[in-house]
């Protein structure tokens, strides 16, 4: 269940800018998976030793450089699109890809400042994804409401659970 109605012709180009999303994504993350984590291995060598300074310094650049590239690829559907039909586009492809149904309980403003509607799209991205991959559960609720400059959420599933005491880290 979703908020929003669309346009018909909406969710041609709404399709359109899911798959462009989806392959930056992919692109993003392999060059921060695989070549970001070769790095940083590199850096954390390197960085105690005074004869591999220069070396270091120049593995630090191409760090950042990546980062950057990541950053650059994964284009902001929120400012394109503002964050409910992100989140509709969101719901949509996890559908398609894992058989999670996801279900939009939404009151926002179609246009929030950039970097909070960012962050907020990327914190129900990576929550979906963790229901997805390990919760179990064949749906899940986003509830978000903005109000008096606040932002609230929840994500509800009804999942295998997991059991505190072994998660926690002392």
């Amino acid at each position: 269940r979703s908020s929003m109605k669309r346009p018909a012709g909406i969710d041609k180009l709404a399709s359109l800018v899911l798959e462009k999303e989806r392959r930056a994504t992919e692109v993003a993350r392999l060059l921060h998976d695989r070549a970001g984590q070769s790095l940083s291995a590199a850096g954390f060598q390197l960085h105690g030793n005074p004869a591999a300074a220069e070396a270091a310094a120049s593995l630090d650049q191409a760090m950042e450089a990546v980062r950057e590239a990541c950053n650059q690829l994964q284009t902001n559907v929120v400012e394109r699109a503002g964050l409910p039909l992100a989140l509709e586009l969101l719901a949509e492809s996890r559908l398609r890809e894992s058989g999670l149904r996801v279900e939009l309980m939404l009151d926002l403003p179609n246009r929030l400042p950039p970097a909070i509607g960012h962050a907020v799209y990327r914190i129900i991205d990576l929550a979906v994804d963790n229901v997805a991959r390990h919760s179990g559960a064949a749906s899940a609720e986003v509830h978000l409401s903005a109000s008096a400059g606040a932002i609230r959420g929840s994500i509800r599933d009804r999942g295998c659970g997991f059991a505190v005491q072994k998660t926690l880290c002392y």
